[in-house]
């Protein structure tokens, strides 16, 4: 049925109709249902429609420029005259349901309208005046028809039929949304109702003049209706929906552009007989006069590249392509060739509709408004009058170029937001306006001026201060200052005070003060005990310390340090010095003398060596390590907190060097070949996650060393002979976690850690020692289970690789490992519960891969010290039995008769210390868990009564 089709984006849709004018037996009819454009697919009869139902858009093909900065709006356009019952009409009602705003004027607001107004709206309706045949209706229309004309670019439908008179209201509808279907354009439905009923062939149609030449006939109604195109704004039109209204079709178009318009609904030729006048063959093979004619529509099976019957080109893709041959319809000779053809009285192809070539090839010749265009601004408050100037004209022109001027509202404009009117016009008194918005912003700051500064004594950790308020003023108001922190309490120190200083409009001032709490003022210190104390020779000396309380920083006990030393193998007075500092340096001291005197025998008894109190650390340490450096003096680090300190043992002193970055326990300290100190393992920095850490003596600090690969703790570390150091085993976590097997190697040229060969046996709690032919002992240690490990293995460095050697006699953890002048290793302690294993000892002989017993200590103990002392014996002391309990026992341990005997034991009971051999020969034993002093130092010196 269907023969042409109409591309989506084409201009115009016309309708025709003709009606007999049998006026009473057609109103005293019932009015029978016309069919409706429907916008969907084509075909089929038509589905309900939703009054919802927003309209598809279709797009021209006809191209058009609009007047400059005009574009439609969501308004339709009805002239009053053309339709009944005014804004109630069926017309205003159909774009209302739509969605869009309605506009019915007299002749008079028509007439006074210029192009750009006509230009703002979706679409222009010339309605149905129910059938009437005065033409004097439509005056107001043709009679300005050059000005509305040229700016109609979008969809147009004519219909010269009576839809209204019929109660097709649905026909009005589609017709009207036809007609507004393309955002930003405008389109027209023109009605010609009945007013060519009764006239001759070839009348031309005066409204239409602004699409080009048309004439129509009065055919005498017609009533067989044949649809011969359709468009995806069509569905559900059929013949029998168009035909047999009695009077079906009052006008035919004899003539029209056809290169530009394609028939979509003809009256049929009689099926006998002769053909109806200006009959047309069409594809579908039918014939008959059109009534319903569309700008832009496609006929079908145009577009395929193929010329066939009745086309006159087809180019394919390229049909309707401004400045070529064939238009949109497969037609020759069409309005935007660039041509100028018959009936057209201008062509500028691309350009038509820019200037005075309408988009329907007809000169224009109009007088257009100004077009104002308005820009909102937002400006800058002066310095000093909070107030600026400005234009918000954004380029407003004339299209004709006869411009007189603009003007706005206001140039001066204050603080805030104002609204302001620009109205332009043109020599011809055309006139337009628009609106913008002006804010004026303040981005001045307000002045500021900073109170004095304050100086306060410290109180119990700080001062109640007030440090005042700014002041100051701004160019716009009133100003709000504040001030950061505020009155309250202020920390020891110099706290910078923000001053701010806000407008209105938010600007900041900003200015700095300061309040100085200062503390000046010594702690005080007090002696724990007594200040004189009486002791009998060779009895151990229990030092009780001193207690510091500090006006500014409460109590400072823990920051007490002890120097000076008794010796309780020689009569004597002795006197300690108990000395707490504060943050600001203030010192306070107190003084204890110590009186040894002999026993009852007269005579302090000779140990054949001792150990002597020295002074002790600042802090109580355990699980910390000693290192001694190339300068003889003993680096003291961890220990549960991240302070550090240096012993000296020609003066016997303690001093405090730089903090560590993160607080170290169960951790390992290696001297490096240069003299630097490598911690790895115990602990974090909170602040650069460093896992490892290196002090720098000359610095006297410590800096970020590489980060391990495996954090762990309770491990072992040595320093291997060409300069590297290995770490082995331990646990990832302080009190649990896995038991490690995995090894690493530190390089101190490029301060980073890589694996090597993971130990055979995951522990923790174990020894390692370098033996001379550059290979590593592991023994022992704690399993994940917390079992004894009997199992040692030998690391080589040349292969990176571990490998099991004979086993220990007895399982160890937390025991020691000595190197012996003769190659071989002690090993002792460390066996658990029983007795006898706790106090056995063993040697390894790298030269033969073999353990022998060798004597037992003469006490159980773990976590004890083992040193090689000069003579070439060995010196342990102290350790922990469940049994014993802390011990301050010693034991000297005869390579040559590998047998044991006591020595003289400690002056504080301790393990988990360290013990470091001096230069000097003796050893200097620190820390470790205690019941007495866990600050506490004390050097083991054999020569020393």
């Amino acid at each position: 049925m269907v023969a042409i089709r109409l591309r989506r984006g084409d201009g115009v849709l016309m309708y025709s109709y003709s009606h007999t004018r049998i006026w009473s037996g057609i109103r005293n009819r019932m009015l029978m249902a016309l069919s409706v454009l429907w916008v969907a697919a084509c075909g089929g009869e038509l589905p309900p429609e939703a009054e919802s139902e927003s309209p598809r858009p279709v797009a021209p093909t006809a191209v058009s420029t609009r007047p400059q900065g005009v574009g439609s709006t969501n308004k339709v356009l009805i002239l009053a005259s053309t339709v009944t019952s005014g804004v109630n009409s069926v017309e205003a009602v159909a774009a209302r349901s739509l969605g869009y705003t309605v506009d019915v004027v007299s002749d008079a607001a028509w007439s006074a309208k210029s192009s750009a107004d006509f230009a703002g709206y979706r679409a222009i309706i010339l309605g149905d005046a129910t059938c009437s045949s005065s033409r004097t209706l439509i005056a107001a229309a043709e009679n300005t028809r050059g000005v509305w004309g040229p700016v109609v670019d979008g969809n147009v439908v004519i219909m010269g039929t009576d839809p209204v008179f019929h109660g097709k209201d649905q026909v009005t509808k589609n017709a009207v949304r036809f007609a507004a279907a393309q955002e930003g354009k405008t389109g027209a439905y023109i009605n010609l109702s009945c007013y060519y009923h009764d006239t001759k062939p070839g009348t031309p149609v005066t409204v239409l003049e602004p699409f080009g030449a048309f004439t129509v006939a009065g055919v005498g109604c017609y009533d067989d209706a044949h649809i011969v195109a359709t468009h995806e704004a069509l569905s559900g039109l059929s013949d029998a929906l168009l035909s047999s209204w009695v009077c079906s079709v009052h006008e035919a178009f004899d003539s029209y552009p056809a290169a530009n318009f394609t028939p979509l609904v003809i009256a049929r030729d009689p099926v006998y007989g002769a053909r109806l006048p200006g009959s047309k063959d069409f594809a579908d093979g039918s014939r008959g006069v059109p009534y319903i004619l569309a700008r832009g529509a496609i006929p079908v099976r145009c577009g395929d590249g193929v010329v066939q019957y009745p086309e006159e080109c087809d180019t394919g893709e390229r049909n309707g392509v401004p400045g070529t041959a064939c238009s949109s319809v497969c037609r020759l000779h069409w309005c935007g060739d660039g041509t100028v053809d018959p009936g057209e009285q201008c062509d500028t192809g691309a350009a038509n509709g820019s200037g005075a070539c309408s988009a329907s090839c007809r000169s224009v010749a109009v007088s257009r408004a100004p077009v104002a265009k308005c820009k909102d601004l937002t400006l800058t408050a002066g310095g000093s009058v909070c107030s600026a100037t400005g234009s918000i004209d954004d380029g407003s022109y004339d299209p004709d170029g006869d411009l007189v001027g603009c003007s706005q509202t206001s140039v001066d404009f204050g603080a805030g937001v104002t609204t302001v009117t620009l109205r332009c016009k043109d020599l011809t008194g055309l006139e337009s306006s628009c609106t913008a918005t002006v804010t004026v912003v303040d981005t001045t700051a307000p002045s500021i001026f900073c109170p004095e500064n304050v100086l306060a004594e410290c109180v119990e950790g700080g001062a109640s201060v007030d440090p005042g308020v700014a002041s100051g003023t701004d160019n716009c108001g009133a100003v709000t200052y504040s001030s950061s922190p505020g009155a309250g309490s202020f920390p020891v120190g110099s706290t910078p005070v923000t001053h701010t200083g806000r407008d209105a409009s938010g600007n900041v001032a900003t200015c700095t003060s300061r309040v100085t709490v200062a503390d000046t003022q010594a702690p005080e210190v007090a002696v724990v005990g007594y200040a004189s104390v009486r002791l009998e020779c060779g009895k151990p000396y229990v030092e009780t310390g001193a207690a510091a309380f500090d006006s500014c920083y409460g109590d400072l006990s823990h920051a007490v340090t002890v120097s000076g030393s008794v010796n309780i193998r020689v009569p004597g007075t002795y006197t300690l010095t108990y000395t707490a500092k504060d943050a600001a340096g203030n010192v306070g001291t107190a003084y204890r003398t110590v009186i040894v005197v002999p026993g009852a025998s007269g005579l302090c008894e000779d140990r054949h060596g001792g150990w002597i109190l020295t002074g002790s650390m600042a802090l109580p340490r355990m699980l910390h390590t000693a290192t001694k450096l190339d300068d003889g003096r003993v680096l003291v680090a961890g220990g549960f907190n991240t302070t550090s300190e240096l012993y000296n043992p020609e003066t016997k002193t303690w001093s405090a060097t730089g903090n560590t970055l993160g607080a170290h326990r169960g951790h390992t300290a290696t001297k490096l070949e240069d003299g630097r100190v490598l911690i790895a393992g115990g602990g974090v920095c909170p602040i650069t996650s460093a896992t490892a850490e290196l002090y720098v003596p000359a610095l006297g600090k410590w800096k970020p060393a590489g980060i391990l690969n495996t954090q762990r703790y309770h491990h072992t570390a040595v320093l291997l002979p060409d300069g590297k150091v290995l770490v082995a085993g331990g646990r990832a976590g302080e009190f649990d976690g896995d038991t490690l097997a995995s090894a690493e190697l530190y390089d101190p040229a490029t301060n980073t850690w890589s694996y090597t060969g993971s130990l055979n046996t995951a522990r923790a709690f174990h020894t390692m020692t370098l033996l001379p032919n550059g290979k590593v002992l592991v023994t022992g240690g704690n399993d994940a289970a917390d079992g004894l490990i009997s199992s040692a293995e030998l690391y080589d460095p040349a292969t990176g690789k571990w490998t099991t050697i004979a086993a220990m006699g007895t399982g160890r953890a937390s025991h020691t490992a000595t190197l012996l002048p003769n190659g071989k290793v002690l090993v002792a302690g460390g066996s658990g519960l029983d007795v006898a294993l706790s106090a056995s000892a063993e040697l390894y002989d790298p030269a033969t891969n073999t353990w022998s017993a060798t004597g037992s200590m003469l006490s159980p103990r773990r976590f004890h010290t083992a040193t090689l002392l000069p003579d070439g014996r060995v010196l342990v002391a102290g350790g922990y039995h469940q049994f014993t309990g802390i011990q301050t026992a010693s034991d000297l341990y005869n390579p040559a008769t590998g047998t044991w005997s006591k020595t003289a034991a400690m002056n504080v009971d301790r393990y988990k210390h360290t013990a470091t051999l001096l230069d000097n020969g003796t050893v200097l034993a620190v820390g470790g868990v205690s019941n007495h002093d866990q600050a506490s130092a004390e050097y083991y010196d054999l020569d020393e009564l």
